[in-house]
């Protein structure tokens, strides 16, 4: 049987996998309580065959060292389950020349630690595993949703670092 690991399961709890975040919430409890800025991980090596860490990377204080370790935890066929937010897309951009504020280091966001691009994410992957499949995630919006589907797909995918949200990634 395959063990897979969740990590940041906060709003993402996964019956059947090991569930891992850095504190209890009020709407889930972890199996794993660890703080991802102290390595080792808790895990022996090669002991997992999938390993989902979404929207995690940007909240840790060196996500190169978190994806050095996850590969060390990941069976050698295993796959990672990658994702962070874009914060190069257009909306950002814009909202950044005309008002000053950015998404990405937003009041709302008080946590986000790295702000990254498509390309950059890209880059940092490749640095310790093969990417094997790319989701793009298309922006939406009051104006960008009044667009035709097929314009939005040629978009978000001929132009990425503009017209996504963020990418999942999944790596070998």
């Amino acid at each position: 049987m395959k063990k897979k690991l969740n990590i940041g399961c906060e709003l993402d709890y996964k019956q059947g996998w090991v569930n891992l975040d850095f504190e209890k919430s009020k709407i889930t409890s972890p199996d794993v309580l660890w703080d991802l800025n102290k390595l080792p991980l808790p895990f022996k090596d090669e002991e997992f065959s999938v390993i989902k860490c979404t929207e995690v990377l940007e909240h840790i204080l060196y996500p190169v060292s978190v994806l050095k370790e996850l590969k060390r935890i990941l069976k050698k066929d295993g796959e990672l389950i990658v994702s962070m937010p874009n914060c190069g897309n257009i909306i950002t951009r814009l909202k950044i020349l005309f008002s000053g504020t950015n998404d990405c280091f937003s009041p709302e966001m008080p946590h986000h630690l790295h702000n990254t691009n498509i390309n950059q994410q890209k880059e940092l992957y490749n640095k310790f595993f093969k990417i094997k499949e790319i989701k793009y995630n298309s922006l939406d919006g009051k104006i960008y949703n009044k667009l035709p589907k097929f314009i939005i797909r040629f978009l978000t995918n001929k132009f990425p670092n503009l017209f996504t949200i963020n990418m999942v990634v999944k790596l070998k």
